[in-house]
């Protein structure tokens, strides 16, 4: 079974979408996580719930406010071995 933040741990440097549980996603490259699941995302886009996009070069995003976050499916299957 692969936890969510070592599944994070492992994604470091990869893209990833954050979806919050304000209806707000962000989509850009993991620089680095805690154990908090507090994550600093640089060279972002945030995407609004009406569609607005917005770049953003870095940003903080805690981790209570996360709803979901996705990776690529490669390093899904890396992490279960």
């Amino acid at each position: 079974m692969v936890l969510p933040i070592n599944l994070l741990e492992n994604s470091q440097g990869t893209s990833v979408t954050l979806e919050l549980k304000n209806g707000f996603k962000y989509t850009g490259t993991l620089d680095r996580c805690d154990r908090m699941m507090n994550i600093h995302l640089k060279n972002a886009v945030l995407i609004k719930p009406n569609g607005d996009r917005f770049s953003v070069a870095k940003l903080i995003v805690k981790g209570i406010s996360i709803r979901c976050f996705s990776v690529d499916e490669s390093l899904l299957k890396k992490n279960e071995k």
